[in-house]
């Protein structure tokens, strides 16, 4: 009978030096896959920066250029050149 008193759970005495090991080795192992993925994201950036430069700036550069065509292009729909003035006879008698 149990009289208000906590029940203790024993572990079998072999498996006690064993539960911080287990949690450490999933640490670990947490730690290590994540490094992994890491990694490897790390080395598609630089394949991709390789290969296409920097895409975030290409991208921001492209759009730049194209606003930069769309006002020259409103500029010179605007353009009027100046009218020439006939030349002037200087020195001519008559």
């Amino acid at each position: 009978m149990t009289s208000g008193r906590l029940v203790e759970q024993r572990l079998p005495a072999d498996s006690l030096g064993r539960q911080p090991h287990a949690l450490v080795r999933k640490l670990a192992r947490s730690l290590g896959a994540t490094a992994a993925v890491v990694g490897a994201l790390a080395l598609v950036w630089v394949v991709v920066v390789w290969r296409w430069q920097d895409p975030f700036t290409a991208l921001y550069t492209a759009h730049q250029q194209h606003k930069l065509a769309a006002q020259y292009e409103q500029r010179l729909a605007a353009y009027a050149p100046a009218r020439r003035r006939s030349p002037s006879r200087r020195g001519a008698t008559g």
